[in-house]
C-alpha cells in the first residue's frame, strides 16, 4: 500500500486534486507535484510538495495555490490484516474572491472527500 502514496496519480481525485504534472521524485519518494482543480465555474492551478513522509504510518503533502493553502494528509493503522486509513484535507483560502465565495468552495471540497476517499480505498486491494 505505501508505494502507492508515491505515484502522484494516487493523489488525482483526492479532495481538490483533479490533475497532477510536473512530477518531481527523489529516488522512490514523490517530493512534489502541479496540480489542477476545478471548483464551481472556476479551475485552479497549485503546487503540492511533501512536508511528511513516514513509510507505512504517514504522508502529508503541502498544497499551495493563489487561492488557497492547506495540507492533505494520510495516516494508517494497522487492524489485524487490514489498514485503517484516515485522510484529512486541511486547507483556508487567500485572496479577497476566495475569502468572499469561502462557504461556495468549502462546500464543494466537503462534500465530494468523503466519497473520493471510499472510492479511492476500493481500489486498494494490495497490501504493498
Amino acid at each position: 500500500m505505501w508505494k502507492r502514496f508515491q505515484l502522484p496519480e494516487t493523489w488525482k481525485g483526492i479532495g481538490p486534486i483533479d490533475d497532477v504534472g510536473d512530477i518531481r521524485i527523489d529516488g522512490d519518494r514523490l517530493v512534489s507535484f502541479t496540480w489542477k482543480t476545478h471548483i464551481g465555474p472556476s479551475r485552479y492551478r497549485g503546487r503540492s510538495s511533501l512536508m511528511e513522509n513516514a513509510p507505512g504510518k504517514r504522508v502529508v503533502m503541502r498544497l499551495d495555490s493563489s487561492e488557497m493553502n492547506g495540507t492533505l494528509s494520510v495516516d494508517l493503522t494497522a487492524a489485524g490484516a487490514s489498514t485503517l486509513m484516515d485522510v484529512r484535507l486541511d486547507y483556508i483560502t487567500k485572496g479577497t474572491m476566495s475569502s468572499l465565495f469561502f462557504p461556495i468552495i468549502s462546500e464543494a471540497i466537503e462534500k465530494g472527500l468523503r466519497s473520493q476517499v471510499d472510492d479511492f480505498a476500493a481500489t486498494w486491494t494490495s497490501p504493498d
